[in-house]
């Protein structure tokens, strides 16, 4: 049974051509929300592209047993990509979960803070120690890294 419309049968089809008007308006806007939002996630990504490009490609890191929480191995490298994919390759550590401590491209604060990081942990899997105590350099790494601890402090 039809519904009865006032104003008979011709309310009834400008009501339709209406609705398809509306449907058509909320078709193209659909479509211009996705068009907004892939340049709106391409900015995204150059923005991404372009504070990677500014953060140190360098640091500290640890190697984490996930099962125990236990650090295992303690590290630094000037690069940290490579050195992930390198230990992912290590049948000794491939299983251990990669973590990055501080990025730095300063080599007194990466020698410092895995110093630090040795005496806090003692992995295991670190076979020699970061610094020697017969370091002459010992004293300013640590203290380097004392000081890039304090500074990221008041950030």
């Amino acid at each position: 049974m039809l519904p009865v419309v006032p104003g008979g049968g011709w309310a009834l089809i400008r009501a339709a051509a209406h609705a398809d008007e509306a449907a058509g308006a909320l078709h193209a806007m659909a479509h211009a929300d996705e068009a907004a939002g892939a340049a709106q996630a391409a900015a995204r990504g150059t923005i991404a592209e372009e504070i990677a490009q500014q953060l140190p490609r360098g640091g500290t890191y640890k190697l984490i047993d996930q099962r125990t929480g236990e650090v295992r191995y303690v590290g630094r490298t000037r690069d940290l990509a490579r050195r992930e994919a390198e230990h992912a390759r290590d049948p000794d550590k491939a299983g251990l979960y990669f973590e990055v401590d501080w990025r730095t491209d300063d080599y007194r604060v990466m020698r410092g803070r895995e110093q630090m990081l040795y005496e806090q942990y003692q992995p295991d899997k670190n076979r020699l120690r970061p610094i020697s105590p017969r370091n002459p350099h010992r004293s300013q790494y640590l203290e380097a890294a004392r000081q890039f601890e304090a500074s990221r402090g008041q950030e």
